[in-house]
């Protein structure tokens, strides 16, 4: 499922390739056809939390601020369901991030 991209600001915690199995493995036109995140310079998410799913993201372009991080084009980041992040790219150049959801095994919402 190809989503078209998210402008800078838009969070949508139930977008991306959801699957309930941890093993993926992508070839590079799967990895092409991935949803991609662009966050423009001087601009950020904001902080939010999925906690349905995991969150995977590889930086293509750019760079931001990732848990703490400074990262670039050619990061990886798993971000387990349950923690707060956030894609801060305020005194970047702005980034691009290709990024993947995977269901949570146990998901119970009444915890």
């Amino acid at each position: 499922m190809v989503l078209p991209p998210l402008a800078a600001g838009d969070v949508q915690a139930d977008a991306g390739i959801m699957t309930r199995s941890r093993a993926i493995a992508l070839d590079p036109q799967e990895i092409d056809g991935l949803p991609s995140l662009c966050v423009d310079p001087g601009h950020r998410l904001g902080p939010h939390t999925h906690r349905r799913h995991h969150h995977d993201c590889s930086l293509v372009a750019g760079h931001a601020d990732v848990l703490g991080r400074w990262l670039g084009a050619g990061s990886h980041v798993h971000i387990p369901a349950g923690v707060e992040h956030d894609i801060d790219a305020i005194e970047t150049e702005g980034c691009t991030m290709y990024f993947e959801y995977t269901l949570v095994q146990h998901y119970r919402p009444d915890r």
